[in-house]
C-alpha cells in the first residue's frame, strides 16, 4: 500500500532541515530501512515514532510538535481508511443542517461557512426549521449539524466539535391575561416553571425547550404541547390559541428564541412577558439556579472519524490565522442579540433594561476580562477571539469599519496610481506604528479615512 500523503510530509521536513536517512534513524533509535519505506511511502512511522519525528523536527517548539503530530497522524488514517475525509478530498460536498439560522447557531454557521471557504470544501446545504438534528445525524440524512445541542447524548454517539464559549440559558414567555387570570406573580411562576407544576410547557420537543421539559423534568409527552417549527410566529401562535383558564401556558426555549417570541407577541398586540431575567452571573445564582444553559455546537456522528479530525484541524487553524474576521463574527451576532433584547424586553427583574441587557450580553458571550481570564480552552483556541472581540467593543469600533483598506477602501485608493497608493500605505505605517498598518480600526469612520487618504496625497 502507498502512502503518498505521508511521503510529502516527511520528505518536506526532511528536506527542509537537511536531514539524512542515517541521520534519521540514529536519532530515532530505528532502522536505516524503516526511514527509508517511511519516506518513499512505502510504510507509516508507529505513534511512538510519530512523537520521536515531531520532537525531532521540533525540539524546543511544543505547538509545532502537536501540529506535526497532527498533520502526520491524519494522513496515515487517511491513507489506511477510506472514508469522507477522502470523498472530500475529491471534491464532494458535505450535507450540513441547521434547523435554526437566528439563534445561537447564527455565529456558528458563519465560522463553520469560514473553514470550509478557506478549505475549498462545497456545502449542500439543508435546512428545516422543524429539523431533528440528532436523528437526522444518526440516520445518517446529513454530515454535520450546527445548532444548539440539549446534551451530549452518547447513545446516539455524537461528536460536539467548536462548542466555544457562548452559552445560553432558558427562558419562558407567558401572556399577562393569564398571569391576571390566576392571580400569580412572575415569582410564584418561575417556582412553577423550575419544577414543571401547574403549567403547560409549549416547545419544539427537538430542541432545548424540548429538552429540558421532557428529559430533565421528565414531563410526560401528553402534559406537553409541541410546535413544529422553530420559528417565532409558531410558538407564539400556539401560546395565543390555548385555553388559559386551567392552566398557565408558557412556551419553553433559549433566550434568544424567548426574546423572538416575545417580538413576535407584541407584533400581534398580545401583552407578555419574559418569565426569568435573561441569562447572567447574577440569574443562574438565583432565580435560574435550577435551569440549564447550552452552548451552540457543530454536531457530528462519531463514527466519522476523518471528518471530525479534519474539522478540529481545520476549526483549530481558522482560528488562529482569522482572529481578525471570526471576532467581526462575534461581534456582528452580539449587536444583533442587543437590538433585540432593547427593543422588545420588558424587564421581570429589579434591573434596569439596559444593564440587564448587558448582563446578559457579557455573560453568555464571556465578554470581561475576568471572563477571558476564567475561560479555558479545551479543543479549540477561541481565547484569543475573545480577547480581541472585547478590546474592538471595549474601543467601539464599528463594525463596518472593522475591515482591512483593501476590503473597504479599494474604490478610493484605485483613482491614484501606484506610487501614491504605496505613500499612503508608509504615511499609515508611520502614523499607526501597528503590523498591520491599514486597520482602519484606527478610524471612527469610513469617512475619517477617506479624508486622511486625501489629505496625505495633499488633496
Amino acid at each position: 500500500m502507498a502512502f503518498p500523503q505521508v511521503k510529502a510530509i516527511l520528505c518536506e521536513e526532511l528536506d527542509r532541515r537537511e536531514l539524512s536517512i542515517e541521520a534519521t534513524a540514529r536519532s530515532l533509535n530505528v532502522s536505516k530501512s524503516a526511514v527509508a519505506a517511511w519516506r518513499a511511502g512505502q510504510k507509516t512511522p508507529s505513534s511512538a515514532n510519530v512523537k520521536k519525528l515531531a520532537r525531532l523536527f521540533y525540539p524546543e517548539d511544543l505547538k509545532g510538535q502537536t501540529d506535526f503530530e497532527f498533520r502526520l497522524t491524519l494522513a496515515v488514517k487517511t491513507s489506511l481508511k477510506k472514508g469522507p475525509l477522502t470523498s472530500l478530498e475529491l471534491g464532494d460536498k458535505l450535507r450540513v443542517a441547521t434547523a435554526h439560522p437566528d439563534g445561537g447557531s447564527q455565529f456558528h454557521e458563519r465560522f463553520f461557512r469560514l473553514v470550509m471557504a478557506i478549505a475549498g470544501i462545497g456545502i449542500e446545504p439543508i435546512r428545516s426549521v422543524s429539523m431533528d438534528l440528532r436523528g437526522s445525524l444518526v440516520r445518517e440524512e446529513v454530515d454535520i449539524a450546527l445548532g444548539l445541542m440539549g446534551t451530549t447524548d452518547r447513545t446516539l454517539a455524537l461528536k460536539f466539535v467548536a462548542e466555544g464559549p457562548i452559552r445560553l440559558g432558558i427562558n419562558c414567555c407567558v401572556l399577562k391575561k393569564a398571569l391576571v387570570h390566576h392571580h400569580l406573580g412572575i415569582q410564584e411562576l418561575r417556582g412553577r416553571v423550575a419544577t414543571g407544576k401547574d403549567v403547560l410547557p409549549i416547545v419544539m420537543k427537538h430542541d432545548v425547550g424540548g429538552v429540558y421539559v421532557l428529559r430533565t423534568l421528565g414531563i410526560p409527552e401528553s402534559r406537553v404541547l409541541t410546535v413544529d417549527g422553530l420559528d417565532a410566529k409558531s410558538y407564539a401562535d400556539r401560546l395565543m390559541g390555548v385555553d388559559y383558564r386551567d392552566q398557565i401556558p408558557v412556551t419553553v426555549a433559549d433566550d434568544v428564541r424567548s426574546l423572538r417570541i416575545l417580538a413576535e407577541l407584541q407584533l400581534k398586540g398580545e401583552p407578555s412577558t419574559l418569565v426569568f431575567s435573561l441569562t447572567s452571573a447574577e440569574s443562574v445564582q438565583g432565580e435560574k439556579r435550577d435551569l440549564p444553559v447550552f452552548s451552540p455546537a457543530i454536531s457530528l456522528r462519531r463514527s466519522s472519524t476523518d471528518v471530525i479530525a479534519w474539522l478540529v484541524d481545520g476549526c483549530i487553524r481558522t482560528l488562529n490565522c482569522e482572529i481578525e474576521t471570526v471576532s467581526d463574527f462575534y461581534l456582528e451576532v452580539i449587536k444583533t442579540y442587543e437590538d433585540l433584547a432593547r427593543r422588545h424586553l420588558a424587564s421581570s427583574s429589579e434591573t434596569p433594561p439596559e444593564q440587564e441587557v448587558e448582563n446578559w450580553i457579557r455573560y453568555s458571550f464571556r465578554l470581561s476580562q475576568e471572563l477571558i481570564d476564567l475561560y479555558e480552552d479545551k479543543e479549540l483556541p477561541w481565547k484569543a477571539v475573545l480577547t480581541r472581540a472585547l478590546q474592538k467593543r471595549e474601543n467601539n469600533v464599528p463594525g463596518t469599519v472593522r475591515k482591512t483598506i483593501g476590503d473597504v477602501a479599494c474604490a478610493h485608493l484605485s483613482q491614484f496610481k501606484e506610487p501614491q497608493r504605496r505613500k499612503i500605505l508608509e504615511l499609515l505605517r508611520q502614523r499607526f506604528n501597528s503590523p498591520i498598518p491599514y486597520d482602519l480600526e484606527h478610524f471612527a469612520s469610513l469617512q475619517e479615512l477617506i479624508q486622511f487618504v486625501r489629505q496625505s496625497l495633499g488633496k
